[in-house]
């Protein structure tokens, strides 16, 4: 969410299908308006989201749901690397590209993958969220900084 609006980003195109089964019972249940699906270039008022690339409310989110990030020829800080099922590659070498405090998991990652994630970004002491166990995540910005709650339960 940004603002008053409701935004569902994806690394792949809206299929109704897939919205009616992942996102709709969650926004019956939060009582939240419709959200807009971007998965592709999206620029408005509240957020920007190019190339895997979501700015918003001075944030930025890397969406990662290949290797293609080992051809970035640029270190650029990241405030959070959500990596979707696709993803390949190591923590370490990720945060030398996209240094970070903070890696989200999806709950599209496979099992395995999740689990070795989870186990680098504990060696590396890299905050790691997986969204598989704790669910939907609301990301508050402010100041500089931001704050992911929980939206079980809230």
């Amino acid at each position: 969410m940004a603002g008053d609006a409701n935004y569902l980003v994806s690394t792949v195109p809206q299929l109704d299908a897939e919205y009616e089964y992942v996102s709709a019972p969650f926004v019956k249940r939060e009582r939240l308006s419709a959200p807009r699906w971007v998965s592709g270039e999206c620029s408005d008022s509240l957020l920007v989201f190019d190339e895997g690339l979501l700015n918003f409310a001075g944030l930025k989110v890397r969406l990662l749901d290949s290797d293609m990030w080992r051809e970035s020829e640029f270190v650029e800080p990241t405030d959070i690397l959500l990596l979707c099922r696709g993803f390949l590659g190591s923590v370490k070498e990720l945060i030398e590209v996209y240094p970070t405090e903070c890696i989200v998991l999806d709950a599209s990652l496979y099992k395995s993958s999740r689990a070795r994630v989870l186990r680098e970004c504990s060696a590396l002491g890299v905050a790691a969220v997986d969204l598989a166990t704790v669910g939907a995540m609301k990301v508050v910005a402010g100041e500089g900084r931001f704050k992911m709650i929980p939206m079980r339960g809230k």
